[in-house]
């Protein structure tokens, strides 16, 4: 997948989460000439960059107040997400990446089975546990 398949993938699904659920989602700025991408040289790097510009969304942080109440609407936001991505049925030719252990962190990654095999409520959730040698 290249940069410009994955940001316009992108793009299109920061649209639909804010055109058809209503999220709150950074929104694209397109530039003088019209145009959501455009690529950039920088000295030193090798191929040419593929950039967009995304809106500030104007959040308050809560690290020292947090209430239930803001940890119900969190929930409530990412029961929404969860929802639309099990429905969502994007266009041909939308990519994604793939956020798991190998993608991020390379082949030296493995689970620790007697750990994940241990607690298997945790395993149950999806959750296991890694070790990455360098």
């Amino acid at each position: 997948m290249g940069d410009l398949e994955a940001i316009t993938s992108e793009i299109t699904w920061l649209e639909a989460l804010s055109l058809e659920v209503g999220l709150a989602v950074p929104a694209p700025v397109m530039t003088l000439d019209g145009k959501l991408l455009s690529t950039i040289k920088t000295p030193g790097i090798f191929d040419e960059r593929v950039i967009s510009l995304m809106r500030w969304l104007d959040v308050r942080s809560y690290h020292k107040r947090l209430q239930p109440k803001h940890m119900a609407a969190l929930g409530e936001v990412v029961a929404q997400l969860h929802n639309f991505s099990a429905v969502w049925q994007p266009h041909e030719g939308f990519t994604r990446a793939h956020w798991y252990w190998h993608a991020q962190l390379g082949a030296t990654c493995s689970t620790i089975p007697w750990m994940s095999s241990s607690l298997p409520s945790l395993s149950g959730f999806g959750i296991h546990f890694w070790r990455c040698r360098r």
